[in-house]
Formats: structure tokens, sequence, C-alpha cells
């Protein structure tokens, strides 16, 4: 957006000593505002390792981004990855994409829906939630029965 120019996020770039020198937490805040900044978000879900508690130092920044985006898929995925710092892992979709993948089973979406933290959107996410009836982690994959 014009504030912050060109596909640039809000200030990574700016922080003393660049992105680099910031915490994950902080490129994850900056992140998710530059996000909300740029399109209509419905959801921003940290999701993984970090939102279930599990991760290591390594670890990177799991998350899931719903918003009404006009670009298609790997569009988006570049100008998200663009806003990111490099230990941020995001992926976007659309609200109507989200929903589709919750009937498709898609892991991804599973996952944010089941173990995922609201960073911004929770009560979208709250009412998608309220289609899951159970669901739990087989070896391989998501066991899930939707509710009616």
């Amino acid at each position: 957006h014009e504030a912050y120019g060109e596909g640039s996020a809000p200030g990574l770039l700016d922080a003393p000593g660049g992105w680099w020198s910031m915490s994950g937490e902080d490129c994850l805040r900056r992140f998710v505002e530059a996000v909300v900044s740029r399109w209509r978000t419905y959801a921003v879900v940290l999701y993984g390792s970090r939102a279930r508690g599990d991760w290591m130092p390594w670890s990177d920044w799991d998350v899931v981004v719903v918003a009404e985006f006009g670009e298609p898929f790997l569009e988006r995925l570049r100008a998200l990855l663009e806003l990111a710092c490099p230990a941020v892992e995001p992926i976007g979709y659309t609200p109507e994409e989200f929903e589709r993948g919750l009937l498709a089973l898609n892991p991804t979406v599973i996952s944010a829906l089941v173990e995922g933290k609201a960073l911004y959107g929770g009560d979208y996410l709250d009412a998608v939630r309220r289609r899951i009836k159970w669901a739990r982690k087989g070896e391989c994959v998501w066991e899930v029965e939707l509710a009616e």
C-alpha cells in the first residue's frame, strides 16, 4: 500500500539492524500489521509447532492468512513472503478456499483450525471451527467429523 511503498512491509527493513535483529514475535506482529493493511483480512492464524508449544529454537512460524486476495495463489504467496521475515512461513487462502479446504480435509486448513492460535480474526476462525464436530491427528492424516 501507499503508506509502505510498493510491496514493502511496514518497518521490517527499517528496524534497527533490519529484520534479523528482531525477535520472532516482533516479526510476526509486523507481518500481521502488514497483511491487515494490504488486504481485507478475515483471519491470521499461527499453526504448527509454535501454536502447539512443542517448537525448537530453530522452528519457523507457520501462518495461515485468510483474506480477500485478488492475486492467483502463487502470486499471493510471493506477496505474503515479501511481507514476512525469513522465519515466518505464510500461506494464503481466500475465505472460500479456506472453507472448501475444511470440506476437503486439507491438512494445513485442519491444523490451523484445530491447533491454531488466532493472531487476527478470532471471531471468523471460531465460526469456521464450529463446523467441526471432532478432530484428532492420526498417524499420517487428520481424522475429522464435521457437524451437520
